[in-house]
């Protein structure tokens, strides 16, 4: 099983300390923040949750901008970020 780096064991140590959620897409990270008990996000998830806090008026926008620049977002999860967000036709 693929350990965490030492920057990475840093920034758990940080989220502990000072109770943060940690944004990564990192799936051995968050694993081991999981288990630790730190609350995760990823980029998706923070995507909604701004348009949930009205920081942003629309999520398919900014999907559409990170796919265009180079970021991942399997199709599925792109359609599921969509639904909850209520902006499907």
């Amino acid at each position: 099983m693929p350990t965490v780096s030492a920057d990475d064991q840093a920034v758990l140590a940080l989220a502990v300390e000072t109770s943060a959620i940690l944004v990564t897409d990192d799936a051995v990270l968050r694993r081991e923040a999981e288990r630790l008990g730190i609350l995760t996000l990823g980029t998706v998830e923070t995507v909604l949750f701004l348009k949930r806090r009205q920081a942003l008026p629309a999520v398919k926008p900014v999907l559409d901008l990170m796919q265009a620049r180079g970021y991942q977002i399997e199709p599925t999860l792109y359609a599921q970020a969509l639904q909850l967000a209520g902006e499907t036709p």
